[in-house]
């Protein structure tokens, strides 16, 4: 029954060409001078300004004003059963899973539509995914798209697995 806050790197595996995995790490993508308030005002179908690999499913904070970001790879469940996603956002977020590891495939399971303090899980029904059948060693696409505008900036992310342990997603599951 241990939280872990924010998800650590070693939950987490790479968005990389499936030929070249790397466990325990995350694809961050980010967006500099971006204008707007939605998700949409982010040009993910533009090269980003930075691309780096992170080590949890946290961003930095207070990176800039007016930026947009995606947080992109796999996780894969360690054991099969029912698993529920949070995330914390300041400003706008989305969460998507896929059902495979097919990015066609994501579905939006969670979003923050207003800011969130750090680490604040609960602020709105929607922050909260629901329950998510996963198979154990599947790996699985997600994506957490996020926006902001001014502020503190940052985004977190938290499972409950299937042994209703919750906690940040580990670096290994990454």
């Amino acid at each position: 029954g241990t939280l872990e806050r924010p998800v650590p790197g070693n939950r987490l595996s790479s968005y990389n060409k499936p030929d070249t995995w790397i466990t325990g790490k995350i694809t961050r993508e980010y967006w500099a001078s971006v204008h707007g308030s939605t998700i949409a005002s982010i040009p993910l179908s533009s090269t980003p300004t930075s691309v780096s690999e992170i080590a949890s499913f946290q961003t930095p904070s207070f990176v800039a004003d007016n930026y947009g970001q995606r947080v992109r790879g796999y996780i894969t469940a360690p054991a099969t059963g029912q698993y529920t996603f949070w995330i914390a956002a300041d400003d706008v977020a989305e969460l998507w899973l896929s059902s495979s590891e097919d990015p066609a495939l994501k579905r939006k399971i969670a979003q923050v539509d207003r800011w969130t303090s750090p680490n604040q899980w609960t602020k709105y029904a929607s922050q909260e995914s629901g329950r998510i059948s996963l198979e154990a060693g599947r790996r699985y696409d997600i994506r957490l798209e996020y926006y902001d505008d001014a502020g503190t900036a940052r985004i977190a992310l938290r499972w409950r697995s299937a042994s209703q342990t919750e906690e940040a997603v580990p670096a290994s599951q990454l």
